[in-house]
C-alpha cells in the first residue's frame, strides 16, 4: 500500500472499529446500569495509550511531544469516550 494511502486506511479502520465499539457497548448495557462503564472505559483507554507510548519510546520510535497537542488530545479523548458513553 502506498504510504499516502496508509494514513487514510488507518483512519477509516479506526472509525469503523470505534463505531462498532459503540454498537457493542449499547448491546452490552441493555440489562445493566447505563452509567456503570463510563469511568472504566476512559481508564482502560488511558492505560492502553500509556502502554503504547512507553513501548514506542523504549524502541526509539516515540512521539514528538507538544504540550498543547497533548492537552487537546486529552480533552478530545475524554469528551469522546466519557461524554459519548454517558449520553448514550
Amino acid at each position: 500500500m502506498p504510504p499516502t494511502l496508509l494514513g487514510s486506511a488507518l483512519a477509516l479502520a479506526s472509525a469503523v472499529f470505534y463505531s462498532a465499539m459503540y454498537f457493542l457497548v449499547r448491546a452490552g448495557v441493555r440489562r445493566t446500569d447505563l452509567d456503570g462503564g463510563g469511568f472504566v472505559t476512559t481508564l482502560v483507554n488511558a492505560v492502553l495509550l500509556g502502554g503504547a507510548v512507553v513501548v514506542l519510546t523504549a524502541t526509539g520510535h516515540g512521539p514528538a511531544w507538544d504540550l498543547r497537542a497533548v492537552a487537546w488530545f486529552a480533552v478530545a479523548g475524554t469528551l469522546g469516550t466519557f461524554t459519548g458513553r454517558i449520553l448514550m
